[in-house]
């Protein structure tokens, strides 16, 4: 109760002797812009059970009223403080339990990438041993057709290891978010045809790879960067050969819409089981029926961090022993992209 009017008192004079009981009030009073506050009391005087007369007095209690508001403010804003640092402690908890999880996936393909590379390097090297070996010990009787079937054996698996390390520094690269996208515009036709034919005799000419393009799109240039689109189709059209062994036949298929361009990897081979389509861009994660089909499962991990740094999107469709198809599609404008970890991939 703030400032009465002499009705008011008079009211509150009489309540104090009709209920025998102290009366009490706050006047809130301002003067020149400044509050005091003002605290009133009633008294009733009874003697024998006869009133008598009232004791009224006043207390300034203007600081105390500004102690218990400031004492108030301090209690809301340490409320606030805890309110904040709760959440604040919530929020660093979960974030560690995310990173503990994210931890534990790494630690589980770090120990898989050291068995994964120590089996893919302990074949080539041990080609190598041995060509080397039988030069060492015969090369004095050796023809020199057998010497360059020798070489060759060397120069291939050679070969095969660098494609091996330059994968696994990719891998490194895409953990540490270095890979950068410089797209130029090229001749569409050579840079597919180009990557046909090498992956065509890299495959030991095991498997046609037809060009579907009705439109005509080879004729025309492409905005990519010509590093990460090698990356993207020499990996696809090499894995539609190794997982297709009974097919003769992969398809690489050009088509354009308006704000991107469309390029279709078509294989008829073992397919993908759908329960493992989720996880077939995480690194080396293979699928359950290609056991028997060597490969390191980075492949497709470096064609999803290509295409994501290009900006483009990634699609599959597949069906158990009938095949899958890779669906890529690049923007025909450049995208400036947040640089691909692999840990994005997990």
């Amino acid at each position: 109760m703030y400032k009465r009017q002499a009705q008011d008192r008079r009211d509150l004079f009489n309540k104090a002797i009709e209920t025998k009981q102290q009366i009490e009030w706050i006047d809130k009073l301002n003067k020149e812009g400044k509050y005091s506050y003002i605290m009133r009391r009633f008294y009733p005087i009874f003697i024998n059970n006869i009133f008598h007369y009232v004791i009224g007095y006043g207390v300034d209690i203007s600081e105390l009223k500004k102690t218990q508001y400031q004492l108030h403010l301090l209690n809301s804003n340490l409320e606030e403080k805890i309110r904040e640092r709760t959440t604040e402690l919530i929020n660093s908890e979960n974030k560690l339990k995310i990173s503990l999880r994210t931890e534990i996936k790494l630690n589980k393909l770090k120990s898989k990438f050291i068995s994964t590379t120590s089996h893919e390097f302990r074949t080539p090297l041990s080609a190598i041993n041995f060509a080397a070996g039988f030069i060492k010990k015969y090369w004095t009787k050796m023809s020199p057709a057998i010497m360059e079937q020798k070489i060759n054996r060397v120069e291939e698996q050679v070969a095969h290891m660098v494609v091996l390390l330059d994968d696994v520094l990719l891998v490194g690269k895409g953990d540490a978010g270095e890979i950068k996208n410089n797209p130029t515009h090229i001749n569409f036709g050579n840079f597919i045809y180009e990557i046909m034919e090498e992956v065509y005799y890299s495959c030991q000419k095991s498997h046609e790879i037809e060009l579907i393009d009705p439109r005509e799109l080879k004729n025309s240039a492409i905005l990519i960067d010509e590093k990460l689109g090698r990356n993207i189709f020499i990996n696809l059209l090499s894995n539609a050969i190794k997982f297709s062994p009974n097919a003769k036949k992969i398809t690489i298929e050009l088509s354009s819409e308006k704000e991107e361009t469309i390029i279709v990897v078509t294989d008829f081979g073992i397919g993908i089981p759908k329960s493992e389509l989720t996880n077939i861009f995480t690194p080396f994660i293979r699928g359950k029926n290609v056991d028997l089909i060597q490969g390191t499962g980075l492949g497709l991990s470096i064609v999803k961090a290509a295409v994501n740094a290009i900006g483009g999107k990634i699609i599959v469709t597949s069906i158990i022993n009938n095949g899958s198809s890779f669906i890529v599609k690049l923007p025909k404008k450049y995208k400036s992209c947040t640089k691909q970890s692999f840990r994005g991939l997990l």
